[in-house]
């Protein structure tokens, strides 16, 4: 196949991957390389790039090589996303916060970019900001989206009383409803004591 299509980046990526599935880690590299001088600016091939330095050890010439594409194609979310993924690889939450802010830019209502960035303020200890983070999120998307609604739950068990009312109020019963729903979000609530019971009343969810 990549006799026929030396410029393929699918065809570099497939021998690549078949490649791992025979465990030929040093035939998958070349592949990856050799794409990559073929066609420098495919995602998919940098994406494997990526990994395969993380794999090695090298999870910070990763995020070096996919910020620079990141600013090289800053109208694109996909280099961000990978920009983001390599910046955790590498323990550097600061700049995975900032590109996220940087992906925001370019697709500010990207549901997937809010998620990684809630994900991120909770691992950093802050419920309060990945609450606020996941309220910007309509209804529609947080419904269908079980790992936001997981992680919704997660921040509102630990943030402020004040912040789980704000929540609610935005959501109304539905917001209550998929709480209580959570293991989490029930345990919550009975360490709050009485406080939850003004949100009953004003969202009943029977």
């Amino acid at each position: 196949m990549r006799q026929k299509e030396p410029q393929s980046a699918e065809a570099y990526r497939s021998l690549a991957l078949s490649y791992n599935r025979t465990k030929d880690f040093t035939k998958v590299r070349e592949q990856i390389v050799q794409g990559l001088e073929s066609c420098p600016d495919d995602p998919e091939l940098m994406q494997l790039f990526s990994r395969v330095l993380q794999i090695d050890g090298r999870a910070w010439e990763a995020w070096q090589e996919m910020s620079l594409r990141a600013k090289q194609h800053p109208d694109q979310p996909v280099w961000w996303l990978m920009a983001i993924d390599a910046a955790v690889a590498a323990n550097r939450r600061d700049l995975a916060l900032e590109a996220c802010q940087e992906m925001r830019k370019v697709s500010p209502t990207n549901r997937l970019v809010t998620r990684v960035e809630a994900r991120l303020w909770l691992d950093a200890g802050n419920a309060h900001q990945a609450a606020q983070l996941l309220n910007t999120l309509n209804l529609a998307d947080l419904a269908r989206d079980p790992e936001a609604v997981q992680l919704y739950v997660r921040a509102l068990a630990d943030a402020p009383f004040r912040t789980l009312c704000v929540a609610i109020s935005t959501y109304k019963a539905f917001g209550l409803r998929i709480f209580l729903r959570q293991p989490a979000g029930r345990s919550a609530f009975a360490m709050r004591g009485a406080e939850p019971r003004a949100l009953f009343r004003r969202f009943p969810v029977g």
